[in-house]
């Protein structure tokens, strides 16, 4: 018996030991200033007979050492495809610009969490058109499976049995924020609004190396533009997904 059980360790492969080493690099698809293609902002011609330039700043992740390697190649090929989507679409150009603030354009990746087993990433985009108010920007979280390359959807992550509940307590943690709409710090019982159900989620889920599993809102979502975007700390008691209660 003792034979064939370190027979048996000798033929195991080294994954079966060892964290898997992803690695996630940040590619550059566009940097500098972009003619915009449709603009409407006044102003006199330059020498190169430009109204508007879009500063734009564009980069996708890259990343290596998912095992399952056709679902690698999927995930890289799909977030070049969103770089390209939301890049700016006129043609590069080098003048130098008298406006202080010209239209701007980021659109980029952060890596939360990496442990081998899971990788957790934001997507994060902005936009400023000259002249406005303000800028806008969304974050997106994405939690992907390491070893299949596959990203995690809300039944991997969250006990489907305890949406209503997850509800409740979204609801009651807006409630009793000062950063929100204060129309939502009002609505009680049958008024509450849904946030998470069977067929819909009103918010991003973003894994953090430091803050956990947590629920983000959108800027305008539950606030105003200046309390920007928000976010709560999902409770152990919600979650289905055993590596992130193994983690947490």
């Amino acid at each position: 018996m003792k034979r064939f059980l370190v027979m048996a360790l000798m033929v195991l492969p080294v994954s079966a030991f060892a964290a898997r080493d992803v690695q996630v690099k940040m590619l550059p698809l566009q940097k500098g200033l972009y003619e915009e293609v449709e603009c409407e902002m006044a102003g006199e011609k330059s020498d190169h007979h430009l109204f508007c330039v879009t500063d734009c700043d564009v980069s996708y992740p890259f990343v290596t050492g998912i095992e399952h390697q056709a679902n690698e190649r999927a995930l890289n090929r799909k977030w070049h495809q969103k770089a390209q989507e939301m890049s700016c679409e006129g043609a590069q150009v080098a003048i130098e610009i008298d406006e202080k603030s010209p239209s701007e354009l980021s659109h980029g990746y952060s890596v939360t969490f990496n442990d081998g087993e899971l990788l957790g990433l934001t997507q994060d985009h902005y936009w400023y058109g000259a002249g406005a108010a303000h800028g806008m920007y969304s974050t997106n979280g994405i939690i992907i499976d390491s070893k299949w390359g596959k990203e995690l959807g809300t039944g991997d992550i969250l006990d489907i049995k305890k949406l209503d509940a997850l509800n409740a307590y979204l609801n009651e943690q807006i409630s009793k924020d000062e950063r929100t709409f204060e129309n939502l710090r009002d609505q009680a019982g049958d008024a509450m609004p849904v946030y998470i159900s069977d067929s819909k989620r009103e918010f991003t889920l973003v894994l953090d190396s430091e803050k956990g599993l947590y629920a983000l809102f959108g800027v305008y979502q539950v606030g105003p533009y200046a309390s920007g975007e928000i976010d709560y700390t999902i409770p152990r008691e919600f979650i289905a997904h055993k590596h992130i209660l193994k983690i947490l």
